[in-house]
C-alpha cells in the first residue's frame, strides 16, 4: 500500500515444523514482550485472518549487525547529550565567564593582569612593549581607584595615547561607531578567555570547554561559591 508505513520487530527463531495437510512450513518466532505491540501491529492483531494471504519479509541479523544497530542508537543519545553540553558551554562562555565576580573565584586581579600582558595588543596585534590598560567606567571605578578584571593589552605607545587623547582617538584608524562599547566588549572577552583557560587547567583531561560535563562545572562552581551564576543556563 502506498500510504502504509513499513514496520519491523525483533524476534528469536524457536522452531519450525511442516504441516503437510496445508502444505506449509510453520515457523515459530519468539518476540520480546516489550515488542509485542509492534509485532501484533505488523501481523494484524492477536487473531489474524488465516484466509488472508500476505507477504512478510524475514531478515536474519547477526550479532555484529545487532551491535552496530545498538551502537548507532547509543551514538544518537550521545549526540543529543553533546548538543546539550555544547549549548551549556556556549552560554557559560558568553554569559558567565565575563563576570568579574566569577573571575575572582579563579584567581587574583594581579594574576589576570599578568596574563593580559602576555597577549598581543588588542588594537593591532603587536607583541612588544605590552602593558595592561585599565578600562575604567563610572560604575566600576572611582577617584584614584582602578577596577579589577577590567583591562586590555596595549603597547606602551597606545596606552599613553589612551590616557592623553582618549579611547576614541586611539581607535580613529578603525572608525568604530562607539569606542566605549568596543573597549567594554574587549575587556569582557579577555575575562572570558582567562576564565576558560583556568577551567581547562583545572579540568586537564579535557581539551575544550564544551567537552567538560556540565555536572563537573556545577560542582566546581558550587565549591567556589559562584554556582548562582549558572542559574538559567539549562
Amino acid at each position: 500500500m502506498e500510504n502504509e508505513q513499513p514496520a519491523v520487530f525483533q524476534a528469536t527463531y524457536h522452531q519450525a515444523r511442516p504441516v503437510m495437510g496445508r502444505k506449509v512450513l510453520q515457523i515459530i518466532l519468539e518476540v520480546p514482550i516489550e515488542q509485542q505491540n509492534a509485532a501484533l501491529a505488523v501481523l494484524g492483531g492477536v487473531m489474524g485472518d488465516i484466509n488472508k494471504s500476505e507477504w512478510f519479509a524475514v531478515a536474519k541479523i547477526d550479532a555484529k549487525a545487532a551491535n552496530l544497530r545498538n551502537q548507532h542508537r547509543e551514538e544518537q543519545k550521545t549526540t543529543m547529550g553533546s548538543q546539550k553540553t555544547r549549548s551549556f558551554a556556549q552560554r557559560l562562555y558568553m554569559e558567565v565567564l565575563s563576570n568579574p565576580n566569577v573571575c575572582k573565584a579563579f584567581g587574583t586581579d594581579a594574576e589576570f593582569q599578568d596574563w593580559v600582558r602576555r597577549q598581543p595588543s588588542c588594537i593591532n596585534g603587536d607583541t612588544y612593549d605590552i602593558v595592561y590598560a585599565h578600562v575604567r567606567r563610572a560604575n566600576n571605578s572611582g577617584t584614584a581607584m582602578k577596577p579589577e578584571f577590567s583591562g586590555v593589552p596595549l603597547t606602551d605607545k597606545q596606552h599613553r595615547m589612551q590616557h592623553q587623547s582618549g579611547e576614541k582617538s586611539l581607535l580613529a584608524s578603525f572608525d568604530p561607531s562607539d569606542a566605549k562599547e568596543w573597549f567594554d566588549a574587549k575587556a569582557a572577552d579577555y575575562r572570558r578567555k582567562w576564565c576558560r583557560e583556568k577551567l581547562l587547567s583545572h579540568f586537564s583531561d579535557f581539551d575544550r570547554l564544551r567537552d567538560i560535563p556540565p555536572g563537573l562545572i556545577k560542582e566546581l562552581f558550587n565549591q567556589r561559591g559562584i554556582v548562582v551564576y549558572l542559574n538559567g543556563l539549562e
